[in-house]
């Protein structure tokens, strides 16, 4: 990393003990994210699509990883990239609708 990067962590109660300690000694600096804000994680995202994809098919317990990977390769950064673009409008719409959840042709 380098002087311009920002480590992004949620804030959830565990982030805030031993495991922020390593970043700050090493002069990582951090954004306060509240706790659950999934309408601006793109990871979040992902995740919804790969359960949803998964949800489709029953799989044995062995399978599941196999299947997660596969889910996961068809993200392409393009779409990644699409949807963070998007995050100015997306952040007008929350700011404008009072923080609740929002959809989108994207999302």
């Amino acid at each position: 990393l380098g002087p311009n990067y920002i480590f992004m962590e949620d804030g959830l109660k565990v982030y805030l003990g031993h495991t922020r300690l390593p970043r700050l000694e090493h002069g990582v600096r951090g954004f306060n994210w509240p706790p659950f804000l999934p309408n601006l994680n793109v990871i979040e995202k992902a995740w919804q699509w790969m359960k949803e994809e998964l949800k489709k098919i029953f799989y044995e317990d062995e399978d599941i990883r196999a299947a997660i990977q596969a889910e996961w390769d068809k993200v392409t950064m393009e779409e990644i990239r699409t949807r963070v673009k998007e995050m100015p409008t997306r952040c007008e719409r929350l700011r404008n609708n009072g923080g609740k959840a929002i959809k989108s042709a994207l999302w």
